[in-house]
């Protein structure tokens, strides 16, 4: 949903993935990208830019962010044999997003950050998956529990502060 929540952007996938847009209110139902494998996709705050999980036949997925209107896109990161990237989000205010890095044979993902207005640089916050952004310095993960003998995939949440890379508790599913 976009930040107005005046539209819904999906994936509607048949043999090709393609990404569909359409106001909240039913109107306006419209092809985006017809062009793209397209697995998953998060609009950005401003409502104007998506981040976009795309997939190759050869390749894990990776991510590229697109204007709506057509104008820019860019791939963050190219596709590669080992590694996929999935599930963006994007921060409050758009300067960070979210994925999950997962390497080819491994069940595990890590959390990772991507500081689009800081140079870049891509942050490991380790095994895990993130679930959503608190504030552009706070996000929520949910990680593996030791303890936990009946459900111990991803059964904690905890809330990571991005600025003194602190974890507290947050949660347990039990």
């Amino acid at each position: 949903y976009s930040a107005a929540a005046n539209r819904l952007v999906f994936s509607q996938r048949t043999n090709v993935a393609t990404l569909w847009m359409v106001n909240t209110d039913g109107r306006g139902h419209r092809q985006v990208f017809p062009d793209e494998n397209i697995q998953q996709s998060h609009v950005s705050p401003d409502g104007n830019t998506l981040v976009l999980q795309v997939g190759d036949e050869k390749m894990l997925p990776t991510l590229m962010i697109r204007e709506i209107s057509g104008s820019r896109q860019e791939f963050l990161f190219p596709f590669d044999f080992n590694v996929g990237r999935v599930f963006p989000i994007w921060s409050p205010t758009g300067n960070s997003i979210s994925y999950l890095e997962v390497a080819r044979g491994c069940r595990r993902p890590y959390a990772k950050i991507l500081d689009l207005a800081g140079g870049r640089r891509v942050r490991d916050l380790g095994e895990g998956v993130i679930s959503k952004w608190i504030s552009d310095s706070v996000v929520q993960v949910r990680r593996n529990s030791s303890r936990d003998t009946l459900r111990p995939n991803y059964s904690v949440g905890t809330l990571f502060n991005l600025n003194t890379n602190q974890e507290s508790f947050f949660f347990r599913d039990s």
